[in-house]
């Protein structure tokens, strides 16, 4: 994935591509022209990428100063060693499963950061609790249960959850 957001990173990219002549042509001059002519200018620069494997073109842009970065695998992202830094996954173990892994909340709090707080909930785990807190009545709720309107394990005694 190439990042080229004005004209100064365009001919820098056509530099490093070997390609000087592209950041004169008409169809490619400024951003507007580029977009207008997506489809040529895509083929171009894969023409060009194709000719080398993804490691000589990343080292090639990072020391151009060309925002990029390969597009990976779910596999490459999960061993990735930036997200592993950044900490955006989280192991999930499931009750008789192999564990497995979530990201987190793609988002950074300081005062409230999000905290991971378990396996997701089974069907209807929580609805008893949800319709109460709404409002519902115990009577009303098994009325809904029983007309099949929500799927909730039945109460056992005692059991208000």
């Amino acid at each position: 994935m190439i990042g080229i957001s004005s004209d100064a990173q365009f001919r820098r990219l056509c530099s490093a591509l070997g390609h000087e002549e592209w950041a004169i042509d008409p169809r490619f001059h400024a951003n507007p022209d580029r977009v207008a002519n997506v489809d040529a200018l895509e083929s171009l620069i894969g023409d060009v990428l194709r000719t080398q494997p993804r490691s000589h073109w990343v080292a090639l842009f990072d020391q151009c100063d060309i925002a990029n970065d390969p597009i990976q695998s779910p596999s490459q992202v999960l061993e990735d060693a930036q997200a592993a830094a950044l900490g955006v996954f989280n192991q999930v173990n499931l009750t008789g499963e192999q564990p497995f892994v979530l990201p987190r909340l793609p988002i950074g709090l300081s005062m409230t950061p999000p905290a991971f707080q378990g396996p997701p909930p089974s069907v209807g785990e929580h609805g008893r609790a949800i319709l109460l807190e709404a409002g519902y009545s115990e009577q009303e709720i098994e009325d809904l249960i029983r007309a099949g309107a929500c799927a909730i394990p039945t109460a056992k005694s005692g059991d208000r959850a």
